[in-house]
């Protein structure tokens, strides 16, 4: 929920007095606590949550900055590439965290080598929460729930929500939106994937995940693959049998489907698109679904035999009902609601409450119980809140937040959930207020706005057990009184104020779903322990440490950039929300309290982006950088901004960036792919021009990243699919080329890239945030490798090195899953053989095998690999052996198999154990012979690797041609390509794409492939 500048003086002072309240009983007024102290002084529940009051959030200006930062206007984001890039990741190679990196492919060695990184840890927040569409409770056991964020993937709780615990951050696809246990076996779990409410930064499905241990451990469904068809993009909503834990039903984008089988097959059974909600009276064998959405006119569907055969015409289908949900009575299942939006073409109560619908004879007949043109008024806002329905012109979103749900123990008490959050007890007829968006942290009856889902405690009787929980925008919220007194409308809404008596609890401890837009690293002046502070969608702005149970709210509204002073530290430190708003916190040690003030003293810019960037300067942190059609620059820590540059040199300013070591080079980026540049910024003024330059016509310029160890080189991410995604410039911005590849072998895959760093030591290793996580390169940009979990499969917004107490580190902060922290290794300077430097292309994997006892080089004193020296067959099966079961490994003795391997050679035992598991059957067969002396070819090589990596039995894959020099009549065809699938080779060219099947391979390569295929 999000700010406007009106509101920040009183919000700012507001928040001013608390902190002073706080600060007042330190016992020495002025001493200095750690910096963590005094921020983090003020207990959350007394913060005053700026996102409260009169409604701050811009769900729809968010979601159309996400669809600005991908595509062109009137453009949609083009799913399919995240399947495409989802294949590419998969033959890639990738670089590992937390143990030995895989390197990419052969290209180029870094310039120095890092030991390995560490894992990511996860930092938090852990109490923020963030949007949740799913929430279960496992069949008889309700300690055990199961909950998901829309680009977070699955939690669990074994303590009915008072903790949770990631299931999977690998998950193929993060975005569940439905959860359902099988009632006749709580061991079996479905999850379907893709959020497809049109919200715009909702994140493409991939299908329905299945679990056969309760929800511990996750496979992807095969049969709901997307392949060929967009039924699975979009799983809205999943039913099993409770008579049969193989009888699953799914509402998806292309209808309802059905499968007998537990998921290995299905077939459709209502052919509509948009399905998105079904329900069941099992009793009676009756199913309902709802269809439509939009402008695709709502229409409810009925089955009388279990879901198997549906009626081609609806049972429910009103004028200008949009998007509906259902629900059904658990004490009576005849009973059923549907709840439906408004849509009426270039109308302006669109989204807007349309109609409560109950039926009494299970979905046979419907009648309508309360509307938007009813004698109520405030009915048109039961999608919205009733606060905007007292200024006449009430506002909502039902396209995007819509629910409706029975007490279980009363068919005539109905819950609808919109931006607030409703109850009637009679049916549907009245309804009154149960809970007070604006007032969630700070009142009882406070639930976070933006209702997704709602269910009911399994005991749940209306009396001793009234438990009742919601997902929405902001978690997990229970209530254990959901029966306690409503608001009564309208008139206690808009003039005598009666406060619900429901109580709301907030449940998102571990449940971390943060959507962070960016964030600030700094360690503490007193503890130099490392802090963070970012800006979050609908959360406001969270400061935390490395406990991820530390982190609170310091202010509200769709949290933005923020910038810590290097000079001041935390006594001085920057943060934003929405819409160019700037917030100054100061360190005042006479009041012992931090002040706020407005940072935007000065700027007169309506084209700053919804998430407006600012940089401050390296080399002088009360500098800072900001644009919207013009360029801003303050140079008394946003104290006041002054004009830098002539009017519209830009449609929006989406980077900015200052060189380290020279004050006056300025860059920008804008959204139309341009860099602006200006060597002499500092004094710049109203009337100054700036140079411009496009990168890419019609990208969205990310961000710009300086290279603090080479002069004059600079990096600039895209974000907009089509077109390249990372470009370097050499000359400090006046000329660029794009490196990462886009649609060429060893090239990161077209998905927007939204931030770049550079190792700090070694200027050839870059790292890159993208939709799809981490990429890095360690060639500067030759060849591109996926950083490997734990880092989650999710958006990483913005990524910042640092050094602290002694070691490189390394934060990222994901639109999805909160923030990570990497130990990012140490610079090895050390050298094992005289003749593989440390530039050396393959130097890092022939250190790997050598540490790992694979081999102790070709020479001793003085100690050399002979890189480019051929391998032998016979050296081969030593290698293979070794990198297979490690360096202790011993064969058999020889027994003289090979007429052509005398026994005393050393690897005649080598030879003789590769006949003995089948991976060779030498050079010929009569006599039998091995030619241990003779080099193995690269053709033979993948063969080699290949089956002693799967087994003698391995067969790979056909053949498709995929190589100009590999003919598919050749025997080790299938060996070769296969070798490439899995990303352990790119070949030897790429235009045409070759492999040289019949060289010779030489040490070097031999290395490389032995790290790829077995990472000893």
């Amino acid at each position: 929920m999000t700010l406007n500048k009106l509101h920040l003086p009183a919000a700012a002072a507001a928040f001013a007095a608390v902190l002073l309240a706080a600060c007042a009983s330190t016992p020495e007024a002025g001493l200095r606590v750690s910096d963590r102290a005094r921020i983090q002084a003020t207990p959350l529940t007394e913060v005053p949550k700026t996102h409260k009051g009169p409604r701050y959030d811009k769900p729809k200006e968010a979601h159309e900055y996400y669809v600005k930062q991908r595509v062109r206007p009137g453009q949609t984001i083009p799913n399919e590439r995240y399947e495409q890039a989802r294949r590419q990741m998969a033959r890639m190679p990738h670089f590992q965290f937390g143990r030995d990196e895989r390197a990419p492919r052969d290209g180029l060695a870094p310039s120095a080598t890092i030991t390995p990184m560490s894992a990511w840890t996860y930092l938090g927040p852990n109490n923020a929460g963030g949007r949740s569409r799913a929430v279960a409770i496992q069949p008889g056991n309700p300690n055990v729930m199961l909950a998901s964020g829309v680009s977070g993937g699955i939690f669990r709780s074994t303590n009915a929500g008072l903790t949770w615990t990631p299931m999977d951050d690998a998950m193929q696809n993060m975005a569940v939106v439905a959860i359902e246990f099988a009632p006749g076996n709580p061991n079996i779990v479905y999850a379907g994937t893709g959020e497809g409410y049109f919200n715009a930064d909702a994140v493409r499905g991939d299908g329905v995940f299945k679990s056969t241990d309760g929800g511990l451990t996750w496979t992807k469904l095969e049969s709901t693959n997307r392949s060929g068809t967009n039924i699975w993009s979009y799983v809205y909503a999943l039913r099993v049998d409770p008579a049969n834990s193989n009888n699953v039903f799914a509402a998806t984008w292309g209808g309802v489907l059905r499968s007998t089988n537990g998921g290995d097959s299905w077939s459709t059974v209502l052919n509509r698109n948009y399905c998105l909600d079904l329900e069941f009276n099992w009793d009676a064998n009756v199913a309902i679904a709802s269809c439509g959405t939009l402008d695709l006119p709502g229409q409810v569907f009925r089955s009388t035999n279990r879901g198997v055969n549906w009626g081609g015409t609806p049972v429910l289908a009103e004028a200008n009902q949009s998007r509906t949900e259902l629900a059904v009575s658990k004490s009576n299942p005849a009973v059923m609601y549907a709840a439906a939006a408004f849509y009426e073409a270039d109308n302006d109560e669109n989204y807007k409450f349309r109609g409560l619908w109950r039926s009494t004879d299970s979905g046979a007949t419907w009648t309508l119980r309360s509307s938007h043109v009813d004698g109520n008024p405030f009915n048109a806002a039961l999608l919205g809140d009733f606060d905007s329905a007292c200024d006449g012109d009430p506002r909502a979103q039902g396209w995007y937040d819509l629910e409706v749900a029975v007490d279980p123990a009363d068919p005539n008490i109905v819950w609808v959930g919109g931006i607030d959050i409703f109850r009637s007890n009679d049916g549907g007829a009245n309804f009154g207020r149960a809970g007070v968006w604006y007032e969630d942290g700070n009142k009882p009856y406070g639930i976070h706005a933006d209702q997704h889902r709602i269910i009911f405690h399994p005991g749940f009787n209306g009396s001793t057990n009234q438990i009742m929980f919601v997902g929405n925008d902001g978690g997990i919220y229970r209530t254990d009184n959901s029966r306690a007194s409503v608001t009564g409308l309208p008139s206690s809404n808009c003039s005598t104020q009666t406060n619900p008596a429901v109580i709301w609890n907030e449940l998102n401890d571990g449940f971390g779903v943060t959507q962070f837009y960016h964030g600030a690293v700094h360690p503490d002046a007193d503890t130099n322990e490392l802090l963070f502070v970012g800006g979050t969608q609908d959360n406001g702005t969270w400061f935390g440490d490395s406990d991820p149970n530390s982190w609170v709210e310091i202010f509200g509204g769709d949290g933005g950039y923020a910038a810590v002073d290097s000079d001041d530290g935390w006594d001085r430190f920057y943060t934003s929300y929405q819409n160019g708003n700037f917030i100054r916190w100061v360190w005042s040690p006479a009041q012992n309290r931090y002040v706020l003030s407005e940072g935007t003293a000065g700027i007169n810019d309506d084209s700053l982006a919804f998430i407006t960037p600012f940089a401050m300067d390296p080399n002088n942190p009360k500098t800072l950088w900001t644009g919207g059609d013009t360029m801003w620059r303050t140079t008394n820590a946003m104290g006041g901004w002054t004009q830098a540059s002539a009017a519209d040199v830009a449609t929006e300013v989406s980077a900015v960036a200052v060189a380290p070591g020279n004050s006056n080079l300025v860059l920008a980026g804008t959204d139309e792919g341009k860099i602006l540049r200006n060597q002499s910024a500092l004094s710049a003024n109203s009337g100054s021009a700036w140079e411009s330059v496009t990168l890419a016509s019609g990208g969205v310029i990310s961000e710009i990243t300086f290279d603090p160890n080479t002069p004059g080189r600079v990096y600039a991410t895209q974000s907009r699919f089509f077109l390249p995604h990372v470009y370097r410039s050499d000359n400090n911005g006046a000329t660029w080329t794009a490196i990462d590849k886009l649609n060429q072998a060893g090239g990161i895959p077209d998905i927007p890239v939204h931030t770049l760093v550079v190792d700090p030591d070694d200027s050839e290793r870059l790292y890159v945030g993208t939709d799809l996580g981490l990429f890095v390169t360690t060639n500067g940009g030759g060849t591109w490798a996926v950083a490997d979990s734990p880092l989650p499969n999710t958006v990483v917004e913005k990524l910042s090195f640092i050094r602290h107490e002694g070691q490189r580190k390394l934060a990222a902060f994901t639109h999805g899953r909160g923030a990570w922290l990497a130990n990012a290794g140490t610079v090895v300077t050390t050298q094992r053989f005289n003749d593989v430097p440390q530039s050396f292309w393959a130097y890092q994997q022939i250190e790997q095998i050598a540490a790992a006892g694979i081999t102790t080089g070709c020479s001793v004193s003085p100690p050399l690999y002979c890189p480019n020296d051929s391998v032998t067959r016979g050296q081969m099966a030593v290698f293979l052996l070794r990198s297979k079961n490690g360096s202790a490994y011993v064969p058999p003795p020889a027994t003289g198999i090979f007429t052509d391997v005398a026994l005393g050679l050393y690897y005649a035992p080598w030879v003789e154990q590769l006949l003995s598991l089948g991976i060779t059957s030498g050079c010929s067969a009569s006599p039998l012979k091995y030619c241990a002396e003779d080099p193995v070819t690269r053709g033979q090589m993948a063969v080699f690797l290949l089956r002693t990596k799967y087994g003698a039995a391995y067969t790979p894959p056909p053949a498709t041609g995929l190589f100009s020099d590999v003919n598919l009549g050749i025997y080790y065809a299938p060996w070769i390509e296969q070798l490439y699938n899995e990303g352990i080779t790119s070949g030897c060219g790429t235009s045409p794409l070759r492999f040289c099947p019949e060289q010779p391979v030489l040490r070097d390569q031999m290395a490389v492939f032995l790290v790829r295929t077995f990472d000893p």
